[in-house]
């Protein structure tokens, strides 16, 4: 539809067409589905493709329409001028005053929200728009206050998730620089003949589930080890893989010098304050020596290690401690 079209519809100008009104509620008052309809395209057709649009339409060019000498400044200069505080208040008024209106609502459509309502309601008060007009003309206003808002919102919304994610990238950074400084780099000190020390458990404590699993994986790719996993099920039969597994990072290690790095999938639920006495004792002596006798490293990840046992979670069994909540 022509912007033309839009603004100079007889049938909208003289009623024929009678507005559906849905309660549809605004700052400036209650609009019809079409009236909202008519606003919308204003506002869609906002750029400098109008101003073509315009000339088609109205055998015109903005040249002629604001030309210094003999266009809208010099016939309405002397009908404004007493409304504004000064002339360049003027030449704005003078930009958005024609008889259709319809250059008035491109401009309101090109211009920030306050602006734009200033100049609605400046002319309103000195009765220099008709009634369809200043309708349209306030909607188009609130239309663009809420468009404004959404875009602030939308900028702060991204400044906010830049923000978050940086911070987020510095925290990981920083779980990573822990665990490899506190076990990657001492493993590949020790296959150099330097002296380490070597965490007997590497403890991830905190609530990004997601989180703790990448940081696992992390030390997996990058630390000169062989890997197991230890699947979630009954204790028993965790404790009996677990020390089979350890069995066999010691038989690797004498033949190629090679340390394991075994992960327990809830490794949590062996150390718990209320497990019974020898389990407690057994896992104990287990995180105890497993990093010199075995030359294995255990590795688990938990969102919660207030009810370990405090004896089981001492540091030289659990030598390595990364909490993502902090």
């Amino acid at each position: 539809m022509r912007i033309s079209a839009i603004t100079n519809s007889m049938a909208f100008r003289n009623n024929t067409v009678k507005p559906s009104f849905r309660g549809t509620d605004y700052p400036s008052g209650d609009y019809s589905d079409e009236e909202i309809e008519m606003a919308k395209k204003f506002i869609n057709q906002s750029g400098p493709n109008w101003r073509k649009q315009y000339k088609r339409d109205n055998r015109s060019s903005f040249k002629e329409l604001y030309d210094a000498n003999n266009g809208l400044n010099r016939i309405l200069a002397p009908t404004i001028r007493p409304f504004c505080d000064d002339m360049e208040e003027a030449k704005s008024l003078i930009r958005v005053f024609v008889d259709a209106g319809t250059v008035f609502l491109w401009e309101v459509v090109n211009s920030p929200f306050v602006s734009a309502e200033t100049l609605v309601k400046k002319l309103m008060q000195n009765n220099k728009l008709n009634k369809e007009t200043q309708r349209l003309a306030l909607l188009i206003c609130d239309l663009k206050a809420k468009q404004e808002k959404d875009q602030i919102d939308a900028h702060i919304k991204n400044v906010n998730s830049i923000i978050e994610n940086t911070e987020k990238s510095n925290r990981l950074m920083q779980y990573q620089k822990a665990l490899k400084n506190g076990f990657i780099i001492p493993v590949e000190d020790e296959k150099f003949g330097k002296p380490a020390e070597i965490p007997n458990v590497i403890m991830i404590v905190g609530q990004d589930d997601y989180l703790n699993k990448d940081l696992i994986n992390f030390v997996r790719k990058n630390s000169p080890t062989y890997y197991a996993f230890i699947q979630d099920e009954d204790d028993v039969d965790m404790m009996k893989k677990l020390d089979d597994k350890l069995d066999l990072a010691k038989n690797e290690y004498n033949k190629n010098g090679t340390r394991m790095l075994i992960e327990v999938d809830n490794f949590g639920k062996l150390i718990q304050k209320d497990n019974p006495f020898d389990y407690l004792e057994w896992m104990k002596s287990l995180m105890t020596s497993c990093a010199d006798y075995n030359k294995a490293t255990i590795i688990f990840k938990t969102d919660d290690s207030s009810n370990y046992s405090d004896e089981a979670i001492e540091p030289h069994r659990i030598g390595l401690k990364v909490n993502t909540n902090k």
